[in-house]
């Protein structure tokens, strides 16, 4: 089993300089693109706040890092258009983690992952970085 953490990189940015609109037509394009790069039998949601995450069963960690890369490729080249013409680019910073067993409480996995979201986030950003 293996969890992706995701982060759009500096959506407050997106939020304050275009608007909520704006903001919310980047949530959709984001989504819809995650979901165009995640298997049918993935787990893609919200956790709460800006958080959301992808929970991938029947995944090697390898693989997952590889399905993350492959979503953190699709977001940055997407161009998202928002009102009088303007042009909107982001990108995603993803941390990876995984088990070799699904385990009874998964917050050890999801904190795992959290961690390594952090370190792609304060190495840079637009990065996957896998859990150690």
């Amino acid at each position: 089993i293996s969890v992706l953490m995701l982060d759009i990189d500096h959506f407050k940015r997106i939020n304050d300089t275009f608007g909520h609109a704006a903001g919310d037509q980047v949530l959709t394009t984001f989504v819809r693109t995650v979901q165009e790069c995640l298997r049918g039998s993935d787990v893609f949601g919200r956790l709460g706040g800006e958080e959301v995450a992808a929970l991938m069963t029947s995944c090697t960690g390898q693989e997952a890092e590889g399905f993350a890369e492959r979503i953190r490729s699709a977001i940055a080249g997407t161009i998202v258009r928002i009102g009088d013409g303007c042009r909107v680019t982001m990108t995603v910073s993803i941390g990876v983690a995984d088990a070799d067993e699904v385990p009874a409480v998964l917050e050890p996995l999801l904190s795992a992952a959290d961690k390594a979201l952090y370190a792609a986030k304060t190495s840079g950003r637009n990065r996957v970085v896998a859990a150690a």
